[in-house]
């Protein structure tokens, strides 16, 4: 794991604990709950932020609120094989979540 890799999770989790303190009392339960998700996905999965592929796959997916493996390998321009492992990646970190009955891909981040 590389130095830079190592300072963006550091630099997620410090400013989702900020987040975290700035709540409310309702919504700090629902917060820590999140954080711990986001330490726990990245921990899992490796998360690599400095992967540039991944890094422009969750940048397009945030943009256009869209993620299936047909659009990453088109916007992209990779084979299936990688876009199913940036697609699984980006669910085990929590950005975003399982396919549902419509064969759809929720996104768990806002614009």
């Amino acid at each position: 794991m590389t130095p830079e890799t190592l300072r963006s999770r550091a630099t997620l989790i410090a400013q989702l604990t900020d987040l975290l303190h700035e709540a409310g009392p309702r919504e700090r339960d629902a917060l820590a709950v999140v954080v711990g998700w986001v330490a726990e996905g990245i921990a899992q999965t490796g998360l690599d932020a400095s992967d540039p592929t991944l890094a422009t796959a969750m940048k397009l997916v945030k943009e256009t609120q869209r993620c299936s493996l047909s659009f990453l390998q088109r916007k992209l321009g990779i084979g299936f094989n990688r876009a199913s492992n940036i697609v699984d990646e980006l669910e085990a970190g929590g950005i975003v979540g399982p396919i549902d009955d419509h064969g759809q891909r929720a996104v768990l981040l806002a614009r």
